[in-house]
């Protein structure tokens, strides 16, 4: 398996979504894993591989942001990234080793630090539920 692929034209809420609004501190497209970095309280791309830090999800980017702009990334509840994401049903997956991405936790290799972002859906998309890696350890 492979980190998702998404169409940022494909990243949808659902109904059920909850969010949190923050301002970005890198240029962002949609559906990618952000992290609030504490120094600047600017919205980050997460990494599996970087540091705890980098890795501690907050949420998935809804749209494109680039430095200094608002972003709204959503936190909780169904979100769809479209059928060239190559979502699994059931799929538990987690921060990536790429900078924003989603991966399978299959794919987790040593020394990434794990946080659950979700479940794939039947739909095409992931019922968010973030787990930082502070709350795994």
């Amino acid at each position: 398996m492979a980190e998702l692929t998404i169409s940022p034209a494909a990243v949808l809420s659902g109904a059920d979504a909850d969010f949190y609004q923050g301002i970005s501190g890198d240029t962002v497209t949609a559906g990618k894993t952000m992290y609030l970095d504490s120094l600047s309280n600017r919205l980050r791309l997460a990494d599996a591989n970087g540091s705890l830090d980098s890795a501690e999800v907050v949420g998935v980017a809804l749209h494109a942001a680039s430095p200094e702009q608002p972003l709204r990334v959503q936190t909780r509840g169904t979100l769809t990234l479209g059928i060239a994401a190559g979502v699994g049903t059931s799929t538990v997956y987690i921060v990536g080793g790429t900078p924003g991405g989603i991966a399978p936790v299959a794919d987790k290799a040593p020394g990434w630090y794990c946080s659950l972002v979700g479940v794939g859906n039947a739909q095409a998309g992931v019922y968010l539920n973030l787990f930082p890696s502070h709350t795994l350890a």
